[in-house]
């Protein structure tokens, strides 16, 4: 097999210095040569039916093409499930592959996304609605007029709501983590700033969703 370029060549050698060595050869390794033998060299195993014979699917962990009646990927070695349907296969392997996976069909990314708008817009509507007494109250207390910076603290609040609706919305609208992620990774800044701190607690989440995103792989 070495000889042929079946397989991983190098993970093949290390099977063979490993035996010739008489190391310890892993079940992991053993299975792997197994599987190599099992899709390329036996030929008294014969399939059900002509349709068995000649289909084939991607392997869910290294994506390479293998024959559905493979007991192994002949390329990682990861077992097969025989006569199974491809597709949903996949579908399990995916969605074990990454935990928070809600039944609803909203991502742990997503969730976070949406108690980070909420945790960010709640306090700057507050904010808005309350400024002007805020205002007052300070202008009592230190003797200067800062009626001049009300519509700028409203303004800044309104943008903020913006940008929180913004979030929620975006993360369900694209379907590419990744791409979700970075725009909520630059967008919890920007609330963070323009809310002049207010909304810090929905910038930890949200930024926090945005890094949950970009390491999340689509399927």
């Amino acid at each position: 097999m070495i000889n042929s370029g079946i397989g991983d060549v190098s993970r093949l050698t290390h099977i063979k210095n490993s035996i010739v060595e008489k190391k310890k050869v892993y079940n992991s390794d053993i299975e792997y040569v197994e599987s190599l033998i099992d899709a390329n060299f036996e030929k008294n195993e014969q399939p059900t039916n002509d349709l068995e014979k000649t289909t084939s699917f991607n392997c869910p962990k290294c994506g390479n093409t293998i024959l559905q009646s493979s007991n192994y990927c002949s390329f990682c070695g990861i077992p097969q499930q025989k006569y199974f349907d491809a597709e949903v296969f996949s579908s399990r392997f995916s969605s074990r592959s990454f935990p928070f996976r809600f039944h609803l069909g909203v991502n742990f990314y997503q969730l976070l996304a949406i108690l980070g708008g909420l945790a960010a817009l709640i306090p700057s509507l507050v904010a808005v609605y309350t400024i002007e007494r805020i205002l007052f109250s300070l202008e009592s207390y230190t003797g200067r007029d800062l009626s001049g910076f009300t519509n700028l603290f409203i303004a800044a609040g309104i943008a903020t709501s913006v940008l929180c609706i913004f979030v929620i919305a975006i993360s369900f609208l694209i379907k590419k983590p990744k791409k979700v992620g970075k725009i909520l990774f630059f967008v919890s800044f920007a609330i963070l700033i323009i809310s002049l701190g207010v909304g810090v607690v929905g910038f930890t989440l949200i930024l926090l969703a945005g890094i949950i995103a970009l390491q999340r792989r689509h399927y």
